[in-house]
């Protein structure tokens, strides 16, 4: 959500105590519980990545819960804050806006993150999803990045707004293109 300069890797084994599951094997180079969940990470990075690095952030806001503690630094989503947005309604997301640095067009790129994870498995997958509702002020095209494959997928959104659910530490990259 904060957008990228850079991509980078980490060591899969680091020997010594205190590495257990954050690491993608055990010591006998067994998949951890992590290993799944940043294979798909990963998978669905190399599909954006060359988009991601096209583009630069211009606004991260969170949209917290009531009891939710910003962290210092940052800002809380208020509406307006992104162009084209006009309403949103969701708890416990990041929300940030891209602009292509090459392009000469006026789409606009959202990022919607879900931050409840899958870290917290004494939780049902349901309890994690997120729930989100945005109205945007005039006709957009509105395209969802799949995490995937990089495609975009057009949705139809409903008299300008458009809803959508993340399930546990889930992303949706969208492009909103302004319709002449």
């Amino acid at each position: 959500a904060y957008g990228a300069q850079g991509l980078w890797y980490y060591n899969y084994r680091i020997s010594g105590e205190g590495y257990d599951e954050a690491m993608v094997t055990d010591v006998d180079w067994k998949p951890t519980e992590s290993y799944h969940r940043i294979q798909k990470l990963n998978f669905g990075i190399l599909a954006i990545s060359s988009l991601l690095m096209k583009l630069k952030s211009v606004g991260v806001f969170h949209c917290p819960n009531d009891l939710e503690f910003l962290p210092e630094f940052t800002r809380p989503y208020f509406d307006g804050a992104i162009r084209d947005i006009t309403q949103l309604q969701a708890t416990d997301i990041l929300i940030s806006e891209f602009r292509d640095v090459n392009a000469e067009t006026s789409c606009v790129y959202v990022m919607l993150v879900n931050k409840r994870h899958a870290a917290d498995t004494t939780r049902d997958a349901s309890e994690l999803q997120a729930s989100i509702a945005l109205r945007v002020t005039e006709d957009f095209m509105i395209e969802r990045i799949n995490n995937a494959t990089g495609a975009a997928e057009t949705l139809t959104p409903d008299d300008r707004e458009l809803s959508l659910t993340l399930g546990g530490g889930d992303r949706a990259l969208l492009r909103l293109t302004p319709q002449d």
